[in-house]
């Protein structure tokens, strides 16, 4: 058996969200660094039984689910008012995949500059996606399905890609 371990998968803890700022404030350096220190005991204490390890399972899952759908924790939709994870409205999501990709940055820098070297094993990203294709052969049918995999894929793709 092949160890492949995700650091995160959807639901950050209570604590976080309410003491360190949660993934929903702009540029966020507590829970940054939060991450990056939780990443480094990780590969600490269990890199050497880990073939590859992912940053985050599915970030768009919890991004639009949980800070715009509803329907994942924290439960946020934007016609929320008030304080806290819910009160940013339709940015919400941008702003928790800026930070999920900026922490994501953060830990594969730090397995790669401290831990790949000795433990030999490999860092990334799960990430998921609803393939679209066009309905029909038309311009407007094609750049609509381009549109719809940019937006499931797109924002989790190209910044660790291509910056």
């Amino acid at each position: 058996i092949t160890a492949h371990v995700p650091l995160y998968h959807w639901d950050l803890p209570q604590a976080l969200h309410e003491h360190r700022g949660g993934w929903h404030t702009p540029d966020n350096e507590r829970i940054l660094t939060e991450f990056e220190a939780y990443a480094t005991l990780a590969f600490e204490r269990l890199g050497s039984r880990v073939a590859t390890w992912f940053t985050f399972n599915e970030p768009w899952t919890f991004t639009v689910s949980g800070y715009s759908a509803g329907n994942h924790a924290p439960g946020c939709v934007p016609a929320q008012a008030g304080r806290g994870p819910c009160a940013g409205g339709d940015v919400t999501p941008y702003v928790v995949s800026t930070n999920v990709l900026n922490a994501h940055a953060r830990a594969v820098a730090v397995y790669r500059t401290r831990f790949a070297a000795t433990l030999g094993g490999r860092i990334s990203i799960t990430l998921n996606c609803e393939f679209a294709r066009p309905l029909t052969n038309s311009a407007a049918d094609a750049a609509a399905a381009e549109r719809a995999l940019q937006f499931w894929l797109g924002w989790g793709v190209r910044p660790p890609l291509g910056g």
